[in-house]
């Protein structure tokens, strides 16, 4: 089941042959420093600290620089890929962030489309492991 549950993850990156070698591992965040990599390289045109970003999209501080939780999570939804957010916050997290109101202010139908469905399966994955 856990393995089934997995493979959408790939399947909304049109991944699917990754799908068959998914590793629960796969699904943890990446050890702090390639995390901190990760928002530098989302914030490169910003002088925000990668370590005030994280802590906005952990839900542990307001505003890093003029960016709420909700408009950084949108630049990290219209900047990488699912995998490599997937990298960055755990897939609980972000069923918290992944709002109606964030799907809808996404710039792009296609990521519109593609985050609705991935919520939706975000909502059964974690109902029916908790």
């Amino acid at each position: 089941m856990k393995k089934m549950t997995e493979a959408w993850l790939y399947a909304a990156q049109d991944d699917l042959s990754a799908a068959n070698q998914l590793s629960s591992t796969d699904l943890m965040p990446a050890p702090l420093e390639e995390r901190l990599d990760l928002m530098r390289s989302l914030m490169w045109d910003y002088n925000i600290a990668p370590e005030q970003c994280l802590e906005v999209l952990e839900g542990k501080r307001e505003k890093a620089g003029h960016y709420t939780e909700a408009t950084l999570f949108r630049k990290l939804l219209e900047s990488f890929s699912w995998f490599t957010i997937l990298k960055i916050i755990p897939p609980e997290r972000i069923l918290q962030l992944l709002t109606d109101k964030t799907i809808q202010s996404l710039r792009f139908k296609s990521l519109t489309t593609r985050y609705e469905f991935i919520r939706s399966r975000l909502q059964e994955s974690l109902s029916a492991s908790g």
